[in-house]
């Protein structure tokens, strides 16, 4: 049971974190609120920019369409990319949730105190990861941003000129903001876990034996 226990506490935080960066990737609300922010409405004209992003966020969702007069080749190759890699991580919540959710049902029927642990150590090391993760990013997102790209692109085609509008609709501050939010998301849900793991030992405490 030791060993399922620790399966779950291990994918208890990509499980967060990859759930979380599905809802804001396709959050029209945080990209407008980011185009604001940022200028990008200065930049482009204010309906152009809403109509775009609406049509990259149904692109990365669902449609196989995007604009091919407001974004260059090597742009819409980017984002073809990107796409790709957010059928991956569609995949990998899929089988995160499925074997947390195995795990949890495995615990609680066998031992309920083994699953209150595993609760209350999966969310401190979500906690845990994404300060570590928060920290490093402060003291150098540009390098941390490369390395991202570096890492699960394949290609150089990310490497994009400062007048592309790709770049001017999400410049390099957007993608720190989204990290960033990402990282509060999942560290207020492990903090909300890790409190009513504590809860609910306590209660279970409480009870005679």
């Amino acid at each position: 049971m030791r060993i399922i226990s620790y399966i779950f506490i291990i994918l208890l935080t990509p499980f967060l974190i990859l759930t979380n960066y599905r809802i804001l990737v396709f959050s029209q609300s945080f990209y407008n609120r980011e185009f604001t922010s940022l200028g990008v409405y200065n930049l482009l004209d204010k309906n152009t920019v809403d109509n775009q992003s609406k049509i990259l966020i149904n692109y990365l969702c669902c449609s196989e369409k995007i604009d091919q007069n407001f974004f260059t080749e090597r742009e819409r190759s980017h984002l073809k990319d990107v796409k790709n890699l957010i059928k991956i991580s569609q995949i990998y919540i899929a089988f995160l949730s499925a074997a947390i959710l195995t795990c949890a049902v495995v615990l609680f029927i066998k031992s309920s105190k083994l699953l209150k642990s595993a609760l209350f150590w999966g969310s401190l090391a979500s906690v845990a990861t994404v300060i570590m993760l928060a920290l490093l990013s402060l003291v150098n997102f540009n390098f941390a941003f490369i390395k991202f790209h570096q890492i699960l692109f394949n290609n150089d085609l990310w490497l994009l000129p400062e007048s592309s509008n790709l770049i001017k609709l999400f410049p390099q501050k957007f993608f720190a903001d989204f990290a960033n939010l990402i990282a509060y998301l999942t560290a207020a849900e492990a903090s909300i876990i890790l409190i009513i793991s504590k809860i609910w030992d306590m209660k279970f405490n409480k009870l005679p034996r």
